[in-house]
């Protein structure tokens, strides 16, 4: 454990940290440690003169520090979550965290005898803000939102492609839906520059504004849903469904905190009760072979059997 410059900290996140843009008065970021996997930021409005020797060390020190962010990268290019953190941990809730607002995310907010603690997800990011309650709850949520968002360096880019350029990238003829909602349309086709076996349509009663040029801003469009700010449906399709694939019915409805199985005749897919619809399944191209893997994220505002119905009119 040692004293780095922001630089050299940015090694372990392969990029720019971003830093907050509002601080309290007299504050200002005074020390920087790099730990192995982890940035720790301690800030106050004094001088920090404790030095320490190894990690035990740093932790009681930030016990006495007005305000510690920590960062740590998301695995590279494998954001798991959706921006807008809607936490599925009801054992944190039962801790005595609470969800806020954060900007335009959500956090996870707790505060305890001696702590306030603060948890949030950026797009490749995760931070830990903490404050021995020298700053309020109010405060420390403006410290958080106040954070920029960096297009780090290893987001994977995407680009919009034409259906016949994606059936060509898979190698495979796309199991386009033969029912859609009153008013859908297909209205873009994504594909990652580094995933090429996997293809993103997105469906909408309008256009869908914005460029989509990393996995960023296609993930802001699930948020949007999850949201009820987007009428969107997205369909993933991987094709062929490699081995990161084939979780059982009863291990993903576990992993997705699914509320019922749902029979679509030739597979199992599974639907979650959280805030949109999830369908995921698998099934064999006609006459056998390699299987597709599609995962359907649909807004709550459109009728469950409804999307089970779109999600059936998918099937050969």
């Amino acid at each position: 454990m040692r004293e780095v410059t922001l630089e050299e900290a940015a090694q372990i996140i392969g990029g720019p940290i971003p830093l907050p843009q509002y601080l309290p008065a007299g504050f200002s970021l005074r020390r920087v440690y790099k730990g192995r996997t982890l940035v720790h930021l301690l800030f106050s409005d004094n001088a920090i003169a404790q030095e320490v020797e190894n990690q035990y060390e740093l932790l009681d020190l930030e016990d006495t520090v007005p305000l510690v962010i920590w960062v740590r990268k998301i695995k590279s290019g494998n954001f798991s979550r959706p921006l807008s953190f809607e936490p599925s941990m009801p054992s944190l809730i039962e801790a005595g965290y609470k969800v806020v607002q954060v900007g335009e995310f959500k956090g996870l907010f707790r505060s305890t005898t001696t702590i306030s603690s603060l948890f949030l997800y950026h797009p490749g990011l995760t931070f830990s803000l903490k404050t021995p309650h020298r700053l309020t709850e109010e405060e420390l949520i403006e410290v958080a939102a106040s954070i920029p968002v960096v297009v780090q360096p290893y987001f994977r880019t995407a680009r919009t492609v034409s259906l016949e350029e994606a059936e060509a990238a898979l190698g495979a003829t796309l199991p386009l839906p033969r029912y859609l909602p009153e008013g859908y349309e297909l209205k873009r086709v994504i594909m990652l520059d580094d995933h090429p076996h996997v293809a993103y349509l997105l469906y909408s009663t309008g256009e869908i504004p914005g460029a989509i040029e990393t996995i960023v801003e296609l993930y802001r469009i699930w948020d949007s849903i999850g949201e009820g700010t987007s009428p969107a449906i997205i369909v993933r399709l991987a094709f062929p469904a490699g081995p990161w694939h084939k979780t059982e019915p009863e291990a993903a409805k576990t992993w997705w905190g699914a509320e019922e199985l749902v029979d679509l005749e030739l597979t199992k897919a599974i639907t979650a009760g959280v805030s949109y619809h999830i369908l995921n399944w698998k099934y064999p191209q006609p006459g056998g072979g390699s299987l597709f893997d599609v995962l359907l994220i649909a807004p709550e505002m459109l009728p469950a059997q409804e999307v089970i119905q779109l999600a059936r009119s998918m099937l050969y």
